[in-house]
């Protein structure tokens, strides 16, 4: 599923998920022998960059979750 920004309609959108991985891989690449310490950078770039949301836009820096853009592409559009 192509996931879109809802203020800006820019593709350049980056789910939470994503984000935690890649600030997981690189932790690891810079602090190898300490991998719990890798896991919790993971965590604070997902608590703090999307501020308990799903997704970010890269393009506007607009944050929201994935279910209300699902929600709004199933809405009957008026007629």
């Amino acid at each position: 599923m192509i996931r879109q920004c809802l203020i800006c309609d820019s593709r350049a959108v980056l789910p939470q998920e994503v984000a935690r991985g890649i600030a997981l891989l690189a932790g690891l690449a810079a602090i190898a022998p300490t991998y719990p310490s890798a896991l919790r950078l993971a965590e604070d770039v997902a608590k703090y960059h999307f501020a308990g949301f799903d997704c970010l836009c890269l393009r506007c820096g607009a944050l929201f979750d994935e279910a209300v853009k699902e929600a709004s592409e199933q809405a009957p559009q008026p007629t």
